[in-house]
Formats: C-alpha cells, sequence, structure tokens
C-alpha cells in the first residue's frame, strides 16, 4: 500500500454524483515506468484510491498486482503525484471525498522493448569492419510460456551479420507475457517488431 498520509478509507452511502477523471490519458503523458522497461514488464495494476472534495488523490491501494513492483509503485505514484478528479457530490451538491476502483493495463510496445535488450558491445566486430549498418524487421514466435522460438527476418538490413544477430539475441534474451485465447488459455503467438542497427563512433 502506497500512501501519501494516512486518509481513512470513506465511509456510508454511494453519493448521487461519484469522482471523474481521465486516468487513460494521465498514464499515456506519465509514460512507461523506466525500470520496468528495462525488464520486459507488463500487466495489469488493479488499485483504489480515495478521491478527497479538493479532487486529489489522498490514498492509493494496489488490489491486484501485474507482477511487477515497479508497474505497480509506478501506478500509485503517478495518481498520488499528479490525478486531478472532479469530485464526488452529495445530494446537496456539497464536495464529498469518496472511493474510486479501477485498474490500468501496462502493455510494452514490441519495437521500445526489445531494443532495450540490445547494447553496443552486441554490434558483431564483422559488420564494424565492413562498415555495416541498417534497419532489420523481424518476426518472432511466442510460446505459450512466453520464451521466443523461431526468428524470421522480414525485411533484411542488406548485411548477413546483423540480420543474424538479430534473430540470435531476440531468441535468446526477452520473455514475455503470453498471448491467452478466448477462453484465457496461453497460447502461441507473433509479434512483428524492427531494431536499427547504427555503427558505435570509432
Amino acid at each position: 500500500m502506497f500512501a501519501a498520509e494516512p486518509v481513512p478509507w470513506p465511509s456510508g452511502p454511494v453519493p448521487p454524483v461519484r469522482p471523474r477523471a481521465d486516468l487513460a490519458a494521465l498514464f499515456r503523458q506519465a509514460g512507461y515506468p523506466r525500470g520496468a522497461v528495462q525488464r520486459g514488464e507488463q500487466g495489469d495494476v488493479g488499485f483504489r484510491l480515495v478521491v478527497g472534495p479538493d479532487g486529489r488523490v489522498g490514498r492509493c491501494e494496489v488490489t491486484q498486482s501485474s507482477g511487477s513492483p515497479r508497474l505497480d509503485e509506478g501506478t500509485c505514484r503517478i495518481l498520488l503525484d499528479d490525478a486531478r478528479f472532479t469530485p464526488a457530490r452529495d445530494a446537496a451538491g456539497t464536495a464529498i471525498a469518496d472511493v474510486v476502483v479501477s485498474s490500468v493495463h501496462w502493455a510494452l510496445p514490441p519495437g521500445v522493448a526489445l531494443a532495450t535488450y540490445l547494447s553496443t558491445n552486441d554490434y558483431p566486430r564483422e559488420a564494424i569492419r565492413r562498415g555495416e549498418q541498417g534497419r532489420v524487421e523481424f518476426e518472432l514466435t511466442i510460446s505459450p510460456e512466453g520464451s521466443p522460438g523461431a526468428c524470421r527476418i522480414l525485411a533484411s538490413s542488406g548485411s548477413a551479420a546483423l540480420d543474424e544477430a538479430t534473430c540470435r539475441i531476440m531468441r535468446d534474451r526477452p520473455r514475455f507475457m503470453p498471448a491467452r485465447d478466448t477462453e484465457g488459455r496461453p497460447t502461441t503467438d507473433r509479434i512483428r517488431s524492427v531494431i536499427r542497427w547504427v555503427l558505435p563512433p570509432r
């Protein structure tokens, strides 16, 4: 549980007007927690908030963990620091405290997530000697366990060394949240992405 101060949960009847805020826009503006991007973490965070009569969040509690402490903590930090609500009002029109229960879905953009698995040290020496750089478009098959399997080059960089290094790294390093079928069971999936290789400075 994360709180700016020990704000109690409101009790009593549900007010005629509930708090309102565009939380989706808030999370888009705040951006993905950097540590979670670096670790390839994603998932759903359920939360419960106390929204005061001033429309600010006084208390945030994670009710469903994403499995990532960085995403859980980041969710409440963003809400406590930046969320502003149209406050709840009672039958007389007076602003009052109320509780908001909701969730946020954190989903990594595939290209951004996969690029974090490469470093300058991964640049093939052969490609450096030949001055090769370019864009590799590829497709990964993801198992029901979330592990990459087959890697297929869709558009070559023009360098066999860069193409081979792309697939080797993408098969070995990333791990994914598995896709699910209509009954909620893990299933095979495919993702497409692009890696841009730029020669390191000499």
